[in-house]
């Protein structure tokens, strides 16, 4: 299964490289988003002399659609739950991330990104980061040696269009009865692709069902990690019920996951 959503990947990102047609755009009026050193107020030249040359650096193309959030739940001492993760380029990310072992600390890289060294069992840790980057990288327990995939699309459509190709949309879910909440409280996912949420717990033995789409409840406790597996027909909002306590959070299902498709 790896290789071939390895293959989409490099198919997909293929295709965004194939240069379109040549086009001359026309002379630009004036810049509307000036950068900081175009602000600088320069003397005026005397006669014949040149100004040094303004060095302006490329503008980073920064993604309209909100910051993503998602989890993952690292099972030691060789897996990672989703694997692999889809992220989308040029967002805002945050990554809550918790581990099932109960010894030491762990460090974690995140491809290129980001990385931690106080990751601590029972702790719902939090990776903040801009994947600036698209391609297939890793997320990587440098003690233990092992890893799963990470997978920067080049927008939206494209991340979608992977979960498409790998038959399944994975997310992963943290319950904290000490922090009060679901790490995220929100997942958006598109209606008619099956639905895999891999349920953790740092906190609390928690009784777990989504409405009408899961109305059985699993039981989800600290260091296991039970699945539901589901495909919702029908676009609407679907309350993360807790029967045993107070915590909520809600799935989404839209025509499609990204904003404006």
């Amino acid at each position: 299964m790896k290789s071939i959503i390895r293959l989409a990947v490099l198919l997909i990102f293929a295709t965004s490289c194939v240069p379109g047609p040549t086009t001359i755009a026309p002379t630009p009026t004036g810049r509307p988003n000036p950068t900081p050193m175009d602000e600088m107020i320069h003397p005026t030249p005397t006669p014949g002399e040149a100004l040094p040359a303004t060095i302006v650096p490329p503008p980073v193309e920064i993604s309209t659609e909100e910051g993503q959030e998602l989890a993952v739940i690292q099972q030691l001492y060789d897996h990672y739950w989703p694997d692999p993760l889809i992220l989308v380029k040029n967002q805002p990310t945050t990554l809550y991330a918790v581990t099932d072992g109960r010894e030491h600390v762990n460090r974690w890289t995140i491809g290129p990104f980001a990385d931690a060294r106080d990751m601590l069992p029972g702790q719902v840790f939090t990776f903040a980061f801009f994947p600036d980057k698209v391609g297939v990288f890793e997320i990587f327990n440098v003690g233990h040696n092992f890893s799963g995939d990470l997978i920067v699309a080049d927008n939206c459509l494209d991340a979608e269009q992977l979960r498409i190709d790998q038959g399944v949309q994975a997310f992963a879910i943290i319950h904290s009865s000490v922090d009060g909440r679901l790490f995220p409280d929100t997942i958006t996912v598109r209606v008619g692709l099956p639905v895999t949420l891999y349920h953790f717990s740092v906190s609390g033995e928690h009784l777990v069902s989504v409405d009408s789409l899961v109305p059985e409840p699993i039981r989800v406790r600290p260091n296991s990690i039970p699945q539901m597996e589901f495909t919702p027909e029908q676009v609407g909002e679907y309350p993360i019920i807790h029967a045993n306590d107070d915590l909520v959070g809600l799935l989404v299902v839209k025509e499609s996951a990204c904003p404006g498709a």
